[in-house]
Parts: C-alpha cells; sequence; structure tokens
C-alpha cells in the first residue's frame, strides 16, 4: 500500500512539474494574419513580394503553433486579398486571444520591429518579447517595439501586435526572407515571443 502511495505521489509531482510547460494550451487561441496577399502585394523590392513571405512565414507559425497545442485561426491561406476589417472581424468573430499580425519592411532600412497601439498596454508587452525574440532568432538589427495606430491594432478586441520581420528592400535583410530557413526561425520566434509574455521558457 506504501509503495502504491508513493508511486501515486511521484505521478503527481510530475504531471504539476510538466504543467506550466503548457498550462496556457487549453484556452489560448491565436489569429495569425499574414499580411496583403492577392491583388495587395506589399512592399515589391529585390524581385520579390511582401505578401509571399508573410504567407509563408504565417503557415509555418500556425504549424509551430500548433506544435504547442495552441488552437490558431489564419486571415489567410492562401495568395487572396483580406479586407482590413475583414482580417479584424476573423479575430472578433472567433473569440482569439492573440492576433499577431506578419509583415516585411521597406524603405531602406535593415533590421527587425514590432509593433503596438500604445505604450503599457499587454500588446505592448506582447510586442516586447515578440521583438525580444525575431531579434535573437534572425539576427537583425533591433529596431525597438514602436507604437502606431495601425487599422488591425486598433479595431481588434484581444491583444494585438504586427511585426516587420525585416526589409525586403535592403540585400542583406532580403537574403534572410528568401530563406526557408530564416522564414522558420522568423515563425519560431513568433512562438517564442507569445510563450514568453506567458511566463513561460520558450520551448519547441
Amino acid at each position: 500500500m506504501g509503495n502504491r502511495r508513493f508511486l501515486v505521489f511521484v505521478v503527481v509531482a510530475l504531471v504539476l512539474l510538466m504543467t506550466p510547460m503548457c498550462a496556457h494550451a487549453a484556452w489560448v487561441k491565436v489569429c495569425i494574419d499574414p499580411g496583403h496577399g492577392g491583388s495587395d502585394p506589399g512592399a515589391v523590392a529585390l524581385g520579390d513580394y511582401e505578401k509571399t513571405f508573410n504567407l509563408d512565414i504565417g503557415l509555418r507559425a500556425r504549424t509551430v503553433f500548433q506544435s504547442d497545442a495552441i488552437t490558431v485561426v489564419m486571415t489567410r491561406t492562401t495568395d487572396v486579398a483580406v479586407s482590413l476589417q475583414g482580417r479584424c472581424d476573423i479575430a472578433n468573430n472567433n473569440g482569439v486571444n492573440r492576433f499577431i499580425s506578419t509583415h516585411c519592411n521597406a524603405g531602406g532600412g535593415t533590421g527587425t520591429e514590432t509593433y503596438a497601439y500604445a505604450s503599457g498596454t499587454e500588446s505592448a508587452h506582447l510586442a516586447g518579447h515578440v521583438q525580444s525574440e525575431m531579434v535573437a532568432h534572425m539576427a537583425t538589427t533591433n529596431r525597438g517595439v514602436k507604437y502606431s495606430g495601425f487599422y488591425v491594432l486598433l479595431h481588434t478586441n484581444m491583444s494585438a501586435v504586427l511585426g516587420e520581420v525585416a526589409f525586403l528592400d535592403t540585400t542583406a535583410d532580403n537574403n534572410k526572407l528568401s530563406s526557408t530557413t530564416y522564414r522558420q526561425l522568423a515563425a519560431r520566434a513568433y512562438l517564442h515571443g507569445l510563450q514568453a509574455s506567458y511566463g513561460q521558457t520558450p520551448h519547441l
């Protein structure tokens, strides 16, 4: 009898030790929004279209999020145009907890930046972690967390961030965006940023 009780104690202890790693999975639901699409290519430079990189990173992010048992809703899964309000409606009507819009930058700069609508918010907290993880994974210049009234940040009902992974029109950045290895790292950075925002040690 004593051995049985000890075995039960050990099993319970192991479950408790493992729980913090996946405690969020039962209720966290994320909307991943690959920016642009269809007739809206986004930035175009060096022979590449922003919409294409955005979609690939978004789909890869869906896969790694689902590997952590997180429910994912996508605003698009193919090369189609979705209105800004349509993207917000998809998130708002599906009861998601977090909204992550992925983009590529342009304008001759270099590096990564992540946007929230205002400082001191839960969105800003998430943006800070996404920014840190993205810079660490992509080895890009850290342009920091920035604040803007982008439509999808203002009209979603949950914590929302918009990531500018790297600059499409800068050769060094474009080389990373053109690499499947780095696009996979970008996808994983979004997951790790979300995990860190919940106080977890980034994993997977």
